[in-house]
């Protein structure tokens, strides 16, 4: 029975395994297709960029093996975030910060899975710590905005999502959608004439 079990246990493991590499393939395909069609990507989940990471290299040998390691759970995170296995793909962060702890672009996927998962606070923890490894991480500003509206925080989330604009360039396609997030926040505060919010959190404008 002991053997059956861990035979059973083993096949589940690989068929995981298998299951993300093929969603793996499907992303990236996906990736370079939008890509090429010039397609507009949502500011969540980041490719990895070596040279963010900050780890002592005894050698050349094991830091490939590292680097490796390293871009396969990336990989991974990425993709179960893409098929919003949110509660995996935090697993999978966690295991990337284990081996890159300074990595910008980890936290901000963390901050995306977790607010996948609707724990806000925790989320706006993530951005946060990515905006103090990198001050110009854009859209980890964007996510922090999404945590603290999640929170009803919106003098916090106009804050950071005016960093957001401020950060981006001029051709950058969530630009109309983070000033419409401007406008509805501060609706939500009061502040935009003949516009109230109704007790199921809608918008409506009242004339005079």
């Amino acid at each position: 029975m002991t053997a059956t079990l861990a035979a059973d246990k083993r096949n589940d493991f690989e068929n995981l395994v298998s299951a993300l590499s093929i969603i793996t393939i499907v992303v990236i395909i996906g990736l370079i297709v939008s890509l090429i069609n010039n397609s507009a990507l949502i500011p969540t989940v980041l490719p990895i960029q070596s040279n963010k990471l900050d780890q002592k290299r005894p050698s050349a040998q094991a830091n490939d093996k590292k680097s490796h390691e390293l871009q396969i759970r990336f990989d991974q995170a990425i993709a179960l975030l893409h098929a919003k296995q949110y509660e995996f793909a935090v697993t999978a962060l966690e295991q990337v910060l284990t081996i890159a702890p300074k990595l910008p672009e980890a936290y901000v996927n963390m901050g995306f899975a977790l607010l996948g998962l609707k724990q806000y606070e925790i989320a706006g923890e993530s951005f946060n710590k990515a905006t103090q490894l990198n001050l110009e991480q854009t859209n980890a500003y964007w996510g922090l905005a999404l945590a603290l509206e999640g929170l009803e925080d919106y003098e916090g989330a106009l804050g950071a999502m005016r960093s957001y604009i401020h950060l981006s360039t001029p051709d950058d396609p969530f630009l109309p959608k983070a000033r419409a997030a401007l406008w509805e926040w501060e609706a939500k505060l009061g502040r935009i004439p003949g516009v109230k919010e109704q007790p199921d959190g809608s918008l409506k404008n009242h004339p005079g």
